[in-house]
């Protein structure tokens, strides 16, 4: 005779639910713009009731920030370049180990990535989500020069900082670019990957050696 099975506790369930919540708005604000997500398409895509979504997040604005908010953090994890197993010793390799790790985050989180493009562009949140989105972007900066600065240590750290100092707003500017290229497909993103990696140490190389940028 099977034993009975319990019954999932409510705060199982509760947390069961805000994530079904959460990836229905990603998908649906990633793919229609936060303006054109109703609390109604929402509650059709998660399969809950609209009592339910304001019970956990109080509004649609708060489900926004609760997107972005883990988004932000899934990412971060996913990305993070901080610590490399046996790094290598050569530059170039660290810098498509990576190039190679962001490739990879973004494979992982293209929902929440597009919804940071929508809002970034299509200026439809109020003054709050462009303040999530400001701290999403400050924290992916922060995390772009920590990588760059790893990438070039075996120059030695004053060369390290610098080149971290001056590229890592043209790298994040450039990674933006691997994102919209993985939207394209194959094989436009295998190329930009490549040509992403060589410029940047291209540019690195000029720092280091003290040349103007404008030579590349």
């Amino acid at each position: 005779m099977p034993l009975p099975v319990s019954p999932p506790a409510p705060a199982d369930q509760g947390a069961r639910s805000r994530e079904v919540i959460l990836d229905a708005a990603e998908g649906l604000m990633g793919t229609r713009g936060y303006a054109a997500t109703s609390i109604s398409l929402l509650a059709k895509a998660s399969g809950l009731p609209p009592s339910s979504i304001y019970w956990h997040f109080g509004s649609k604005s708060g489900v926004l920030g609760a997107v972005m908010e883990r988004g932000a953090r899934r990412f971060f994890a996913a990305v993070s370049a901080a610590d490399f197993a046996d790094p290598p010793a050569d530059p170039r390799r660290r810098l498509a180990l990576l190039v190679g790790h962001v490739v990879a985050g973004i494979g992982e989180h293209p929902r929440f990535l597009r919804l940071v493009v929508l809002l970034l562009l299509g200026g439809d949140g109020d003054h709050q989500h462009g303040e999530v989105v400001a701290r999403v972007r400050a924290g992916a900066r922060g995390l772009v020069h920590r990588g760059l600065r790893w990438a070039y240590l075996p120059w030695g750290e004053p060369d390290a900082l610098r080149v971290a100092d001056e590229l890592t707003d043209t790298a994040q500017a450039l990674f933006d670019g691997l994102f919209l290229a993985a939207q394209a497909g194959p094989p436009s993103a295998a190329t930009v990957v490549d040509d992403v990696e060589a410029a940047l140490h291209a540019l690195a190389e000029h720092v280091r050696d003290g040349r103007p940028r404008g030579g590349v």
